[in-house]
């Protein structure tokens, strides 16, 4: 599962400084929730006032959870910055980055060695696909 919240925090770039320390922090107790994988915080290299909050997780009811807690909901003023759009989407086809291998549902043949002890059987520099 992957999710992406765009961020624009009121104040705008100015308010950017203590955004990042608050998203870092937001970051940190999402990757000690059940069922977290990976994420990423980045801002637009054009608008620095935009912000993305990119992370994946093994489906959609971990993701729920996470927001559900109690730690996540402490840190709600960051979220309240979120652009009104959707958020979860699910993977249908990855390549690189150690990209899981769902098995029934790959895209091409796969052609290379496992990347990683958490990358599972079948990861390789071959297109995957999956529902994750």
């Amino acid at each position: 599962m992957l999710v992406v919240v765009r961020l624009r925090p009121a104040g705008g770039e100015p308010a950017s400084a203590g955004f990042l320390a608050g998203a870092r922090d937001l970051l940190a107790v999402l990757a000690a929730r059940p069922g977290w994988r990976s994420g990423r915080i980045g801002r637009a290299v054009d608008d620095g006032s935009l912000w993305v909050l990119v992370t994946e997780w093994d489906d959609l009811g971990a993701y729920r959870r996470a927001l559900g807690s109690d730690d996540v909901r402490m840190r709600t003023p960051l979220l309240a910055a979120a652009v009104d759009e959707p958020t979860a989407y699910a993977v249908l086809a990855a390549a690189g980055l150690g990209a899981p291998h769902w098995p029934g549902l790959d895209t091409g043949p796969d052609t290379g060695p496992d990347t990683g002890p958490d990358t599972g059987p079948g990861t390789g520099p071959a297109l995957t696909g999956g529902a994750g």
